[in-house]
């Protein structure tokens, strides 16, 4: 018998319920569900169930994506690691004869995972260490957020899904559809000069992440300018805002701890393939 138990996203707002209670500590998987509830696009992208083990809300939660090149977990244990640790030990429905991504990886994951490898025949080939931020819903937004002179905002459009690709440094031959979800979703903010060319941008998909200037237009400010756009979005239809930054990526660490934001920890991105 399958000891990962699918929870259908009728329940999900349950298990929102018991992420909330050790806030901000599981802020991530909170924002995980409330994403994907709201927008099942990106549900359908990704092809994300979510499992719990033996069906136990309190074990935490499994969320298996499949795209088109790839399958990816996310984990988020609850009390301890026992049972999700088990469930991973005899499921079928992780492929660990694959390579896999394990994104937003806590310390505990991580152990747990390290203890799996030689019972699952895997190893950790890589890891990336990630700060996560945090604001606050209830925080007020930036009164001082000013468009630079000859610029606007606006979502991204079709034809710089490429250009806005290519400066991601996880891109695949998949990820340019991810942009497109985000775009066709309003999940994108662009800052564009008055001839219509991007100058920066940020995105948002439960977190906010990929932020990048033009080099040409850095110095400008557009880069907090942009952020602070995108906070303050987020902010007025009562989200939680949570950032990730890779740790050697100090300029936008920076950045949001200047806007407010606190640092409430870090996990990795956590890469595993079959000995």
């Amino acid at each position: 018998m399958e000891s990962l138990i699918q929870i259908e996203p009728s329940n999900w707002a349950q298990l929102q319920d018991i992420f909330r209670e050790n806030w901000p500590r599981y802020v991530v998987p909170y924002m995980l569900l409330d994403t994907h509830m709201k927008y099942p696009d990106l549900t359908k992208l990704f092809q994300l169930k979510v499992y719990c083990p033996y069906g136990q809300f309190s074990n935490g939660i499994v969320a298996i994506l499949n795209n088109e090149t790839s399958q990816d977990l996310i984990m988020y244990p609850l009390n301890d690691t026992s049972a999700m640790e088990e469930c991973l030990r005899t499921t079928k429905l992780i492929k660990w004869d694959k390579p896999i991504e394990i994104q937003s990886t806590t310390e505990e994951v991580l152990q747990m995972i390290t203890r799996l490898c030689s019972k699952l025949k895997i190893e950790i080939s890589e890891k990336e260490k990630v700060f996560t931020q945090y604001l606050d819903k209830d925080t007020g937004i930036f009164t001082d957020v000013k468009l630079p002179e000859d610029t606007y905002v606006g979502q991204l459009v079709p034809k710089h899904l490429s250009l806005v690709d290519s400066t991601w440094p996880y891109k695949s031959s998949w990820s340019q559809n991810f942009f497109k979800c985000l775009m066709n979703n309003g999940l994108t903010y662009v800052l564009y000069s008055s001839d219509h060319e991007p100058l920066a941008w940020i995105t948002y998909e439960g977190v906010l992440t990929h932020l990048y200037c033009v080099p040409e237009h850095r110095n400008k400010g557009y880069a907090e300018f942009i952020t602070k756009h995108a906070i303050n979005s987020l902010l007025q239809s009562g989200k939680h805002v949570v950032a990730y930054n890779v740790e050697t990526n100090v300029k936008p660490q920076k950045l949001f701890s200047k806007l407010g934001f606190k640092t409430i920890g870090h996990v990795y991105w956590t890469f595993v393939e079959p000995k």
